[in-house]
């Protein structure tokens, strides 16, 4: 009897192992001789560009098939034109990825997407690094607190309508009562910082990791002035710099800050489109944490500056989506009215 069910069971083993074997063949031979194109929402030397040069420098060698990766820079409207292309004529085949707008998860909420974006079931291959913005001026403006920014108005350069360089300002001077005041219409964070030096404003929001990889020296000098930082928590490097949900006044104001902070767990994350064959998807995931693992990898991070603040797996840039699409209709409602939708 115990030869009558040991035979099918090994034979299941045997037919598991070679269909699992067949599956891995099929991704290899599909990526061989192919390239991998990482859509990144910004322009070059960026905060997402730095991460997806990396990414095209190693992500070949954990890849079956060792595909070529590249880069294709493709900026504007906050993150929006690259995730609309990605959505609607990117291809769907696992050729190419997104290094998502790390608001997609409130834009999606807030519905800035439109209906052609289907946020929900992309395929998420994992995150580098969460990406905290914060709010920074120059050391010419006497201001060395966020608390001084309620009595003293000062001048912040804005990209687009949704990125946190507009979006975290108007909701500081509503659920704050700070004094900012944004110029719109600066095409991305290095023309913005580049005017911050030549004087024509006092400041921006940028992401701290793009930040603290290029500009470490004018950080250690006092030359930059970090004020606040967009999270619900305060990063480790960071610790005496307040979060904009700690500066809001009351719990529904609170509240509404906690929604938008919560792109910085989003941070820097790649997504696949959901409609790459799920074999596919498997290989991207196991090739992404593969890298993440590699010394080789978190040795040139480390060697450009760049952090890797609690990287992860598919699951977390997925979970963090879902929560924020499920935010409180009330507090949605409040944050639409503050931000003019």
């Amino acid at each position: 009897m115990k030869i009558k069910y040991f035979l099918p069971a090994v034979l299941g083993l045997t037919l598991s192992a070679f269909a699992a074997s067949a599956s891995a063949d099929e991704v290899s031979d599909f990526y061989a001789g192919k390239t991998i194109n990482v859509i990144v929402p910004a322009g070059p030397a960026s905060g997402y560009d730095i991460y997806a040069r990396l990414m095209a420098e190693h992500f070949s060698n954990f890849m079956p098939g060792k595909p070529t990766v590249i880069v294709q820079n493709m900026p504007g409207g906050g993150g929006l034109k690259a995730l609309r292309y990605y959505a609607t004529v990117g291809k769907n085949d696992g050729t190419e990825l997104l290094l998502s707008p790390q608001t997609i998860g409130t834009d999606a909420a807030l519905g800035l997407l439109g209906g052609a974006v289907d946020v929900a079931n992309f395929n998420w291959i994992g995150r580098f690094t969460t990406n905290v913005p914060v709010g920074v001026v120059s050391e010419k403006t006497g201001i060395t607190a966020a608390e001084q920014l309620v009595d003293k108005e000062v001048v912040i350069a804005g990209t687009a309508a949704r990125s946190p360089s507009i979006v975290f300002p108007k909701a500081l001077n509503a659920f704050a009562g700070t004094k900012i005041k944004v110029v719109s219409g600066f095409p991305d964070p290095r023309q913005s910082f580049l005017a911050m030096l030549q004087g024509e404003v006092d400041g921006l929001v940028l992401g701290w990791s793009g930040l603290k990889a290029s500009n470490q020296e004018m950080l250690d000098s006092g030359e930059l002035i970090v004020l606040f930082q967009g999270a619900a928590s305060r990063h480790p490097d960071l610790p005496n710099v307040p979060t904009i949900v700690e500066l809001a006044k009351g719990d529904a104001n609170q509240a509404a800050m906690r929604f938008l902070a919560s792109s910085s767990g989003i941070g820097r994350s790649i997504a696949a489109h959901p409609d790459v064959p799920d074999e596919r998807v498997a290989a991207l995931r196991d090739a992404f944490a593969s890298m993440l693992d590699s010394p080789e990898f978190t040795d040139a991070a480390e060697a450009r500056n760049v952090e890797l603040v609690d990287p992860a797996g598919h699951d977390v840039p997925q979970k963090l989506v879902e929560e924020t699409m499920a935010i409180d209709k009330e507090v949605l409602a409040t944050v639409r009215k503050t931000l003019g939708l």
